[in-house]
């Protein structure tokens, strides 16, 4: 799974790391939204959300709990739970 340069950056400036564990969990996740035909989809795990172009394989931005308070996520068909 391909990270765009603005999700790297997020990353980095909220503290944010992946371990091979919630990787694989990601990847899982985006399998499943597109059997469901999901064009962009809200990935949840734990307290972080990551925005992802499913076709792209791509994960656009990354939230963390702070950063999801009080937020308005737009153009996005799906949700996906871990």
């Amino acid at each position: 799974m391909e990270m765009t340069k603005h999700a790297k950056k997020r990353m980095e400036q909220r503290n944010i790391s992946l371990n091979t564990v919630c990787l694989k969990q990601l990847g899982l996740m985006v399998n499943k939204a597109f059997k469901k035909g999901s064009r962009e989809a809200l990935l949840l795990i734990d307290n972080i959300a990551f925005i992802v172009n499913i076709k792209n394989n791509k994960v656009i931005t990354v939230l963390n709990k702070d950063e999801m308070n009080q937020k308005v996520i737009t153009n996005v068909d799906s949700v996906v739970f871990a």
